[in-house]
């Protein structure tokens, strides 16, 4: 179980994995996009996780530097009933053909991908980091893991992330979170400051009320179903991983997000021992 009552708001991002019959220890650790910084350093305590374990899992390779290329090729439209102009609302997607012209983007462009790049394509463009090739958390215990000979693996492939999963989110899901991006540019820019403000805090609480209420994040737990079906997936991958070897999980900040999706409370439930990492 969670270790002590509040521990699921407990001021860290790092979080220990014990019980259940495991020969040794595993690790959590919360990672987040677009916290724009030009240099991000390991803390003492996820260095010293790294020091023990055999193996870095990372949630999926989707917004790694390193599978760019292949996160675009996988993000290619199969079905056009799935593009942007079937998917939206007639409002919706007008405002979004605005928005993607002011940019320099064509309408035919739109339809050519998922709604999750869409959906990217705005997080880019709506917050525009003035911080050339600032960090992402990933990548940098991605390059950790090289430097250091500890391999890197992904629980689920970038065909996967897309096509098993992020396909199973219901059209409601995509025009909520679109039509938030397209008529509240200010808000979402105040959005991910705050999620980039209290991850920098490690203020597990902050995130997860802004995460809850917020109409960039929030519809994702709303779409209930689908989000459940994507963590028992990450959580079956995670057990199967844990099982062999001593790993340091990276998982997204949004997976904790829900109290009934939490990555946290689905293995404490399972039988594990989830407890916070503080120094």
């Amino acid at each position: 179980m969670v270790k002590a009552q509040n521990a699921a708001d407990a001021q860290t991002l790092l979080w220990k994995i014990s019980g259940k019959g495991l020969q040794q220890e595993s690790y959590i650790l919360l990672t987040t996009t677009k916290t724009c910084e030009p240099k991000i350093k390991l803390s003492d305590k996820v260095l010293n996780v790294l020091n023990k374990v055999k193996l870095i899992a990372q949630e999926t390779g989707l917004n790694s530097k390193a599978f760019a290329g292949v996160a675009e090729k996988a993000n290619g439209l199969k079905n056009n009933n799935q593009s942007a102009e079937k998917s939206l609302s007639k409002n919706t997607y007008e405002k979004l053909i605005t928005v993607a012209e002011d940019e320099g983007i064509p309408e035919i462009y739109l339809n050519q991908y998922k709604l999750w790049y869409i959906y990217m394509f705005l997080m880019t463009k709506t917050y525009q980091c003035n911080v050339p090739n600032a960090e992402k958390i990933d990548d940098v215990i991605r390059n950790y893991g090289s430097k250091h000979n500890i391999p890197v693996k992904e629980l689920l492939s970038i065909d996967e992330t897309l096509n098993t999963l992020y396909d199973k989110f219901p059209n409601s899901y995509w025009e909520s979170v679109i039509n938030y991006m397209v008529n509240n540019k200010n808000r979402v820019i105040m959005d991910i400051d705050a999620k980039a403000g209290f991850y920098k805090q490690e203020n597990v609480a902050g995130l997860k009320k802004l995460l809850t209420s917020s109409g960039l994040f929030k519809p994702r737990y709303v779409a209930a179903d689908a989000e459940m079906y994507r963590m028992r997936l990450i959580m079956s991958r995670i057990e199967n991983t844990i099982k062999t070897q001593s790993t340091l999980v990276t998982l997204d900040v949004v997976d904790i997000g829900n109290d009934s999706t939490s990555i946290l409370n689905l293995l404490s439930k399972s039988g594990y021992t989830i407890s916070p990492v503080i120094n």
